[in-house]
């Protein structure tokens, strides 16, 4: 956690460092002493890991990784006299070893001189984000003191809900808003496991697009997610804080532990199945208010 004072201004991004801890410099080796932290070593993970077929092995992943991040707020966050405002940097674990086609790659073959090395120190490089998050919930809901977030009214007072049930711009109902559309839907329940639940989302924006599924309360395992009858990816459901919970999010331009983002999935039948037995669908609507 960090806490901070910043100048009153306006901050466009912020550049995130992760480094080594050397024993031979004071304030690294307070750092190594009070938390039982290995020497020369900047991220270590702990966990288990279960291959195609096989068995779940513990692991222990360290990595050597000097780097710096610059993220970019978008848009820019404005600090005020008069104010606070939160900061939150999230870093997705969940990407850190996984393949662009979303599949995952063994930990213990992501070490130093290993198969994987390259890739899982990009997707830990790439995994940080910041956003501003003045309810402190953790996500990324966009503008939340001029209304951007989710619920489906104007929040900044200017009138442009106008309650004829048409999306007039401002608001965060899956409207297309200067330029942007946001598509968001569940998915239903087909049976086979009464307690799961799951979401799809698309959105696209001038310079990117993306389309991110979600899927709870699912036995842990490899499920396939499903784009009108073509396997799109592979959804890894493991345990969370409060369940199972798994996800897979496609983007174009594409980033390291993200599969590229190279079909449309509005107004098209997708599924989260394993074994010819589907577990969530829907018919993703092909635009907002669906």
């Amino acid at each position: 956690v960090i806490d901070t004072l910043l100048p009153v201004g306006t901050w466009k991004e912020v550049e995130f460092g992760v480094h080594t801890l050397d024993p031979d410099l004071l304030s690294d080796s307070t750092v190594l002493e009070e938390n039982n932290f290995p020497p020369n070593v900047s991220i270590r993970a702990q966990g288990s890991y279960t291959p195609a077929g096989g068995s779940a092995q513990s692991f222990t992943f360290t990595s050597d990784l000097n780097a710096e991040r610059e993220i970019e707020f978008k848009p820019p966050i404005e600090v005020t006299a008069d104010g606070t405002t939160n900061i939150t940097f999230s870093v997705q674990l969940t990407e850190w070893f996984r393949q662009q086609d979303s599949t995952l790659v063994d930990p213990q073959q992501a070490g130093d001189d290993g198969p994987f090395e390259e890739l899982v120190e990009d997707n830990i490089k790439y995994s940080i984000e910041g956003f501003e998050d003045d309810d402190q919930d953790g996500e990324d809901e966009g503008d939340d003191e001029n209304g951007d977030d989710d619920d489906d009214g104007d929040d900044d007072g200017d009138g442009d809900d106008d309650g004829d049930g048409d999306d007039d711009g401002d608001d965060d109902d899956d409207g297309d808003d200067d330029g942007e559309t946001e598509i968001e839907t569940n998915l239903n329940n087909s049976g086979p496991d009464p307690d799961a639940s799951g979401e799809a989302e698309y959105e696209e924006e001038t310079d990117r697009t993306e389309f991110k599924v979600e899927a709870e309360d699912l036995d842990p395992g490899t499920y396939d997610l499903v784009v009108a009858d073509t396997t799109r990816g592979a959804l890894e459901v493991g345990d969370g804080e409060d369940g199972t919970e798994g996800e897979i999010e496609f983007k174009n331009p594409s980033e390291p532990g993200h599969p590229l983002l190279d079909f449309d999935p509005r107004g098209k039948h997708v599924e989260v199945a394993q074994d010819g037995t589907v577990y969530l669908e829907v018919d993703f609507p092909s635009s907002g208010g669906q």
